[in-house]
């Protein structure tokens, strides 16, 4: 019997984002007593939909639970905050279980002053999905293979992808590579770092 299921979304390493309508069929498929748990740790950088988050679902299903990070786009990711939304029963249960103070002061702190700087992460979606759209259209020119990401990378396929990533590297760039064979994760760069990447890229194609 499979007692969770957990969907990443959007995905990693693809980068690919499922609607709600998607996850709510997906669900009403499965047992009530099967836990369904939606990692949105990607989830601020969706722009293709006014609204990603899948938090309507748990006013609907018992069974669900979401996932937020304030790693990603809240820039925190040495903080290691995180926090999950579930109907109450769930909630009593893992406050059973969980490890006492286990998220400490400074990263309380560091979480509120985040969540309170909505123009920063504003700025960062926004600044992100520029970037990202200059990769697809740079992959599209190129003839490479990717995945249509929502997220801060993107997922794409060379026929040297550990040449491409050691060329990269050779200037300072690393890229995510051992996910799968011939394929390498991308995240999206700052604007001048993206025009030193993207013109290492045009000349390794040649």
């Amino acid at each position: 019997t499979t007692r969770l299921v957990w969907i990443c979304n959007p995905n990693n390493p693809t980068g690919t984002y499922e609607t709600v309508e998607d996850i709510r069929n997906f669900i009403a498929k499965v047992p009530k007593d099967t836990l369904v748990i939606i990692d949105e740790a990607y989830i601020d950088f969706v722009t293709s939909v006014d609204v990603p988050t899948a938090r309507a679902l748990l006013d609907e299903f018992p069974n669900v639970a979401i996932m937020r990070t304030f790693s990603k786009a809240y820039g925190l990711a040495n903080y290691r905050v995180g926090y999950m939304m579930t109907p109450l029963e769930l909630a009593n249960y893992m406050q059973t279980i969980r490890l006492p103070y286990n998220l400490n002061t400074l990263s309380q702190v560091a979480a509120e002053a985040a969540f309170d700087d909505q123009a920063f992460l504003t700025r960062t979606i926004s600044q992100n999905a520029e970037e990202r759209a200059k990769w697809e259209s740079l992959f599209d020119e190129l003839g490479i293979h990717y995945y249509k990401s929502e997220a801060n990378f993107i997922f794409f396929s060379v026929s040297d992808a550990e040449g491409l990533a050691d060329a990269w590297l050779k200037e300072g760039y690393q890229v995510r590579r051992g996910q799968r064979e011939g394929w390498l994760r991308l995240t999206i760069p700052m604007a001048q770092d993206g025009a030193v990447m993207h013109g290492i890229l045009k000349q390794f194609m040649n």
